[in-house]
């Protein structure tokens, strides 16, 4: 399981009202989401260029409900902060996030239905 004390804590967390009974669940869905990073390989740790701070990260949580309003789950996303890098010294590719299985099924059923 991963290690996620080493990672920052979002502030938004902070400013939730959750019950103690809750917050382990937070914790659960950051190693989840540290495990499932780890598990498809998502990044490549290289020796730090000198003279350059790293780029910080931070955790974006949210609790997804039902209709009727209980809670569905728990997610939480260790997201970069992009902000302070620059274009070409920073960066050369940009990664964006594949489409849900979902969306290509729908997508795939309207074009058969359109031949």
């Amino acid at each position: 399981m991963a290690n996620i004390e080493k990672f920052p804590k979002n502030k938004f967390i902070g400013s939730l009202t959750i019950k103690n009974s809750g917050r382990h669940l937070i914790d659960q869905a950051m190693a989840d989401e540290l495990n499932a990073l780890a598990q498809n390989h998502t990044w490549v740790l290289v020796p730090q260029p000198p003279h350059r701070k790293p780029i910080g990260c931070k955790w974006v949580c949210k609790i997804k409900h039902y209709t009727d309003g209980s809670i569905e789950q728990y997610k939480a996303r260790l997201v970069a902060k992009g902000f302070t890098q620059y274009e070409g010294f920073d960066y050369q590719k940009t990664f964006s996030p594949m489409a849900k299985h979902v969306t290509i099924q729908a997508f795939l059923l309207v074009a058969a239905i359109r031949n």
